[in-house]
Order: structure tokens, then C-alpha cells, then sequence
């Protein structure tokens, strides 16, 4: 509920004028309300019938703030080969998770590739989808951790996560902490990374380099 009325917002948010709904949130009140006003503004208004932004319907008239919208299917071209596809998948991956929970079909949808045939090229190269995932969610979040511009909540939902909690449990995963335990700990020179690339996901999955196929 909370991700779909986020989306929302950000339409709103890309108003000339700017636009302060009313939020109203069909669940009990959470324990961090500073995360939810960080992310949804501080017209919240928890435990009501149905989820919903309330604002005066002349909002509806204002045009949009200048903004270019690259459709991800248009941007990308069939990778023919594993090493190809490889790449593609990670391109995709960090432009698509930014709009929607990635999975293995959407990616191969964006590639205009089948499904099968992205996996068994992955495969070939050595990792699966799921790994490049994982990877790339783990080192993506301890870079937004240490750089401590945004809340859990929003760290999850830049992941593709629906909520905090399924982040949370991830995090746990991978390092043994919750991501508030773990911010403390991570510096600021992690702020910066180099590109992500198949090897380096190799080396945060398996703790070794992955040679290219022959």
C-alpha cells in the first residue's frame, strides 16, 4: 500500500506547482512515522477505509514540470551472445528496478529476448539471475546506507522491494545485521563505486573472480 501510494505521490510531485495531499493510509499507525512523513509528507492520517492522496481537483489541470521519459524497451537491442547478455541484464536490471519489482521476465521482455534463452546465456556465463539480483540489491544498499540521505523505507523501495520489512530480511541475510545496525559501520568512501560489472557481482556472490567462458 505504502509503495502504490508513493507512486502516486511522485506523479504529483512532478506538478509546475507543488502539491501537498492528504495521505491517508488503511493500516494502523507504524512504529517509524518520521519515515513515512520523509517519503509520503506530513498529511498522514492512518487507520482509514481505503488508501487514497486527497487534494483539490484543480491539481489535476496542472501540466507537468519538463521531463524525459526513455522507454527502457527502446533503449536496448537482443544481446546474441552470453557475455552480451550479461551486461544487458545488469543495464536493465539498474534502470527497471527503479520503476518496478524486477524479475527474470520483465528483464527478458525489456531485451526483447526469450526467457529461456537469457537464463541458459547467464548460465553459460556463470551466475543466474537471481544472483545478479541479489548482488546488485546488497551493494546498492550498503552504498545508500552510508551515504545516509534516505530512510530504510526508501532504500527498499529504490531496491524494488515492496516494503521495508522484505528489505530488512535481506539485508539480514547477506550480513548478519539489520540495515540500521549496519549504517554506523559503513563509510562514506563506499558513496562512489565503480561500475558494476559480471565479475564484480561474481566476486560479492562466490568470494572469487568468474572467468569468461571459452
Amino acid at each position: 500500500v505504502e509503495a502504490n501510494l508513493l507512486i502516486l505521490k511522485k506523479i504529483l510531485d512532478l506538478a509546475v506547482e507543488p502539491v501537498m495531499p492528504a495521505v491517508h493510509v488503511p493500516n494502523h499507525k507504524p512504529e517509524h512515522t518520521d519515515e513515512m512523513e520523509r517519503l509520503l509528507g506530513p498529511r498522514l492520517v492512518f487507520d482509514t477505509d481505503r488508501a487514497e492522496l486527497v487534494f483539490d481537483q484543480d491539481v489535476l489541470r496542472l501540466p507537468l514540470r519538463d521531463i524525459t521519459i526513455t522507454p527502457i524497451a527502446e533503449a536496448y537491442s537482443p544481446p546474441t551472445t552470453p557475455r552480451e547478455t550479461a551486461g544487458a541484464v545488469m543495464r536493465v536490471l539498474r534502470d527497471l528496478i527503479k520503476y518496478e519489482r524486477p524479475t527474470a521476465s520483465a528483464i527478458a521482455d525489456s531485451l526483447d529476448m526469450n526467457l529461456r534463452t537469457m537464463q541458459r546465456h547467464l548460465a553459460v556465463w556463470g551466475v543466474t539471475f537471481e544472483e545478479m539480483l541479489a548482488a546488485y540489491r546488497w551493494r546498492r544498499a550498503e552504498d545508500y546506507l552510508a551515504e545516509g540521505r534516505y530512510t530504510v523505507t526508501e532504500i527498499a523501495f529504490h531496491l524494488g522491494y515492496s516494503d521495508a520489512a522484505h528489505f530488512t530480511r535481506a539485508f539480514r541475510r547477506w550480513t548478519g545485521q539489520c540495515p540500521r545496525e549496519a549504517r554506523s559501520g559503513l563509510r562514506l568512501s563506499r558513496l562512489q563505486p565503480g561500475p558494476m560489472t559480471v565479475a564484480l557481482l561474481a566476486r560479492n556472490i562466490h568470494g572469487n573472480s568468474l572467468a569468461a567462458p571459452a
